[in-house]
């Protein structure tokens, strides 16, 4: 079989991150390329499946002072899924 490669996605949330880079490492073991777009906090777990790390956007970022997942901070994805991200960061300052 002739390798593919493969992007995943990743947020800081409560429970998907694990499953998601179990796949990702199955995917490096069986001879593909993996890449994982994911915040600074993911990018040692990416490397330690064999993925490569792409930097998710700074605004994607969580604020570890509000909750470590993404369902710590919901005003916040929900501002960076519609891209209001500067106004809520100026409303928690």
């Amino acid at each position: 079989m002739r390798p593919h490669r493969f992007l995943f996605v990743l947020w800081q949330s409560g429970g998907g991150t694990q499953p998601m880079l179990g796949a990702a490492r199955l995917l490096v073991e069986r001879g593909h390329t993996v890449d994982v777009l994911a915040p600074r906090l993911l990018r040692e777990r990416a490397a330690n499946v064999g993925a490569g790390w792409l930097a998710a956007p700074p605004a994607a970022e969580l604020d570890p002072a509000r909750g470590r997942a993404l369902e710590d901070q919901p005003d916040h994805a929900a501002a960076v899924a519609l891209g209001l991200e500067g106004e809520v960061a100026r409303a928690h300052r």
